[in-house]
Protein backbone atom coordinates (compact mmCIF):
# COMPACT_ATOMS: atom_id res chain seq x y z
CA UNK A 1 0.00 0.00 0.00
CA UNK A 2 0.94 3.71 -0.31
CA UNK A 3 1.80 4.09 4.03
CA UNK A 4 2.96 0.74 4.01
CA UNK A 5 4.40 0.87 7.24
CA UNK A 6 2.23 2.28 10.28
CA UNK A 7 4.07 2.95 13.65
CA UNK A 8 2.61 0.77 16.40
CA UNK A 9 1.98 4.25 17.94
CA UNK A 10 0.15 5.50 14.92
CA UNK A 11 -1.56 2.25 14.99
CA UNK A 12 -2.69 2.85 19.23
CA UNK A 13 -3.86 6.78 18.26
CA UNK A 14 -6.09 5.08 15.17
CA UNK A 15 -8.44 3.77 17.88
CA UNK A 16 -9.93 4.30 21.18
CA UNK A 17 -9.46 3.14 24.48
CA UNK A 18 -13.04 1.45 26.41
CA UNK A 19 -12.72 4.64 28.57
CA UNK A 20 -11.94 6.98 25.64
CA UNK A 21 -15.07 5.59 23.40
CA UNK A 22 -17.50 5.61 26.80
CA UNK A 23 -16.35 9.11 27.51
CA UNK A 24 -17.72 9.81 23.81
CA UNK A 25 -20.76 7.89 23.91
CA UNK A 26 -22.00 9.66 27.33
CA UNK A 27 -21.52 12.91 25.51
CA UNK A 28 -23.90 11.39 22.81
CA UNK A 29 -26.40 10.29 25.51
CA UNK A 30 -26.29 13.78 27.55
CA UNK A 31 -27.01 15.38 24.35
CA UNK A 32 -29.51 13.62 22.92
CA UNK A 33 -31.63 12.59 25.73
CA UNK A 34 -30.66 14.81 29.03
CA UNK A 35 -29.82 18.39 26.79
CA UNK A 36 -27.01 19.49 29.41
CA UNK A 37 -23.61 18.95 29.57
CA UNK A 38 -21.80 17.56 32.63
CA UNK A 39 -19.69 19.49 34.44
CA UNK A 40 -17.40 17.11 35.19
CA UNK A 41 -16.39 13.73 33.42
CA UNK A 42 -13.09 11.52 33.67
CA UNK A 43 -12.67 11.77 29.96
CA UNK A 44 -13.47 15.45 29.61
CA UNK A 45 -12.08 15.50 25.95
CA UNK A 46 -13.79 12.70 24.61
CA UNK A 47 -17.03 13.34 26.40
CA UNK A 48 -16.96 17.15 24.91
CA UNK A 49 -16.34 15.48 21.58
CA UNK A 50 -19.31 13.03 21.96
CA UNK A 51 -21.40 15.79 23.13
CA UNK A 52 -20.81 18.50 20.11
CA UNK A 53 -21.86 15.62 18.04
CA UNK A 54 -24.99 14.64 19.97
CA UNK A 55 -25.80 18.37 19.84
CA UNK A 56 -25.54 18.32 16.31
CA UNK A 57 -27.38 15.04 15.07
CA UNK A 58 -30.21 16.54 17.72
CA UNK A 59 -30.61 19.68 15.75
CA UNK A 60 -30.58 18.16 12.92
CA UNK A 61 -33.24 15.61 13.64
CA UNK A 62 -35.78 18.61 14.99
CA UNK A 63 -34.91 20.25 11.65
CA UNK A 64 -36.31 17.49 9.58
CA UNK A 65 -39.59 16.84 11.65
CA UNK A 66 -39.97 20.31 11.54
CA UNK A 67 -39.82 20.07 7.82
CA UNK A 68 -41.74 16.97 7.64
CA UNK A 69 -44.40 18.92 9.86
CA UNK A 70 -44.57 21.89 7.38
CA UNK A 71 -45.00 19.44 4.33
CA UNK A 72 -48.21 18.00 6.09
CA UNK A 73 -49.31 21.64 6.29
Amino acid sequence: TMFGYISKWTQKRISMTNKELQGFKDGITDAMLEGTRAEYHPNKYYYKQGYDFGITLYCDLNNLNEEEENDKR
